[in-house]
């Protein structure tokens, strides 16, 4: 990650040990410090609204943890271009 280059950031702070690994993930087990990045948020903005409502992600095979959020910085943009309402 990218703790070489800011220290304040350590890698175990992401990882979930289910068993004898630890392992990144994204769904109910994820840590909070893996579920709040911006990278998490703009990966996954609306991302509910594609399969009505349950949030599963196809290639990870499994639920996002963190579902329904805003981003107050940002305004996505096919909303912006097609000029959509903001959510």
């Amino acid at each position: 990650m990218g703790g070489g280059i800011f220290p304040h950031m350590k890698e175990p702070d992401y990882l979930v040990c289910l068993s004898t690994l630890s392992q990144y993930q994204i769904g109910s087990h994820a840590t909070p410090t893996m579920l709040n990045p911006l990278m998490y948020k703009l990966s996954y903005f609306r991302f509910v609204e594609t399969d009505g409502g349950r949030g599963y992600d196809r290639v990870r095979k499994t639920v996002i943890g963190k579902k329904h959020f805003k981003l107050t910085h940002f305004i996505p943009a096919f909303e912006y271009i097609f000029h959509l309402p903001h959510q």
